[in-house]
């Protein structure tokens, strides 16, 4: 539990709720976390809500890690959904995400009382997003941000606040090539109280940018037996504090018949120390899509770290018929 936290707050020390740089999604992780030129799902809310502007179908989904360090002792979860809205007003999309521990022990209070401490740190975002222009899609996100953290172990009051995010999805005239960005966590900053004195931390401000290509629209033009290609590459840039930082990311997803998915990615952040390769697959049975990932290699964990998503779009036999 402590290494990747550690590892988060290392990065973000000027900054609180380092738990909104947790990337959600098995499908997403698996392609490094590159999904902000994609976002064609029920993560759009957190990596770009522009890309919301493009949704079809109702889906909804759950992510729960399986089995690892994740499962062991830090319980990180992401549920959301999104619905396109009557009128071609746009479209809708929810998600909360969720990350708590087990009981930390041997911990003891400034009384020498032995105490066990629990942290629980969760988010709810509401999203909205609408093709604005033919092509480009623009997004809002309001969080809700609930903070119990990690590092002051006792003593300390529950945090909350509201940030935004907001994010574009350009679908280019080149085919199957889309270009997104994204602004995370605008706006105040999160204060915490103890029983000595109070104090502020400014929210982890992430700019993300990337692409996506998907190969599906030059299928007519290759073999029946080569693959569906997806590929994506972010750059995400911390602007928290005086020494800005990049991240690197990249993904590649090869979907065979639409049926079975193998990914790979790469996830980069030096000052962070989170490197590494990530993989995982997918299984899409038309209303059902069941989706596994492995990012263990980044946070240099003696575990595997698996997590699996299950998402879902109730309406599929009925949009099928139209």
């Amino acid at each position: 539990m402590g290494m990747i936290l550690f590892i988060v707050i290392n990065f973000f020390s000027d900054a609180g709720g380092e738990f909104l740089t947790i990337n959600p999604g098995a499908r997403q992780v698996a392609m490094g976390s590159a999904f902000t030129g994609v976002a064609d799902d029920i993560t759009a809310v957190y990596y770009n809500p522009g890309g919301l502007a493009f949704c079809k179908n109702v889906e909804i989904g759950c992510m729960l890690p399986s089995e690892g360090l994740f499962a062991y002792a830090l319980k990180y979860t992401y549920v959301g959904g999104i619905t396109p809205l009557p009128f071609k007003i746009g479209s809708f999309g929810l998600g909360y995400s969720c990350l708590f521990t087990t009981p930390t022990e041997g911990i003891t209070d400034e009384n020498g009382n032995k105490i066990g401490w629990r942290t629980y740190d969760y988010t709810l975002i509401f999203s909205y997003g609408k093709e604005v222009i033919k092509n480009i899609g623009l997004g809002l996100s309001l969080k809700y941000f609930y903070d119990t953290p990690y590092y002051l172990l006792y003593d300390t009051t529950h945090s909350k606040t509201f940030v935004f995010d907001g994010g574009g999805l350009y679908k280019t005239p080149i085919p199957g090539l889309s270009l997104g960005i994204s602004c995370q966590n605008l706006g105040d900053s999160i204060h915490y109280t103890n029983s000595r004195h109070s104090w502020g931390a400014q929210m982890p401000f992430l700019v993300r940018s990337g692409f996506g290509f998907n190969s599906a629209s030059l299928k007519k033009y290759l073999p029946s037996f080569i693959p569906s290609i997806n590929l994506s590459g972010d750059i995400v840039r911390d602007l928290v504090g005086t020494e800005h930082e990049n991240w690197y990311s990249g993904g590649v997803e090869l979907a065979f018949n639409k049926v079975f998915t193998l990914r790979g990615g790469y996830f980069n952040d030096s000052r962070g120390y989170r490197s590494g390769i990530t993989y995982g697959c997918g299984l899409n049975i038309g209303f059902l899509q069941i989706d596994i990932s492995n990012d263990g290699d980044v946070y240099e964990f003696l575990y595997e770290n698996w997590r699996m998503q299950v998402n879902v779009k109730p309406l599929y036999f009925c949009n099928r018929k139209k």
